[in-house]
Order: structure tokens, then sequence, then C-alpha cells
């Protein structure tokens, strides 16, 4: 694979400004990540802390249902 610019050579000044280009978008990548990550993270933190990991919140709908329809005669 060749060099896009072949014929061009680069002079300091270009180096400067492609490395300058080259720091800012590692700058702009690294915040995006960071947000990222803080973004997950955050709602790990606000999910665990709605119940105990491990707990239900609420009892499943087949318990609710099936406790309810049983009468005082079914219930030993």
């Amino acid at each position: 694979m060749t060099d896009r610019f072949t014929t061009h050579d680069a002079t300091r000044e270009d180096l400067q400004i492609q490395t300058r280009w080259a720091r800012r978008l590692a700058v702009v990548y690294g915040a995006a990540l960071l947000l990222l990550v803080a973004f997950v993270a955050a709602n790990r933190m606000l999910a665990e802390s709605k119940a105990e990991p491990g707990v239900a919140s609420a009892p499943a709908s087949y318990v609710v249902e099936r406790a309810s329809a049983m009468t005082p005669q079914h219930r030993n």
C-alpha cells in the first residue's frame, strides 16, 4: 500500500499541526469514553440501590395469583 501523499514532503510546521490534531482527537475520544463508562457505572449503581442483589422487589405474579385464588378451605 502506498502513502497518500507520495509527492508531498511534510515540513516541520505540517508535522506540528498533525500532532496537534492527533492530540485533540485523542482528548475528544477519551472524554467520550469516560462519559460512557460513567454513564454505565451510574446506571449499575442506581439499579443495585433499588433492591438488594438476589432479592426480588415484588413476589412473582404467579405466586400472587395462586395465593389469592385459594380459599380458606383450601389452605392447610
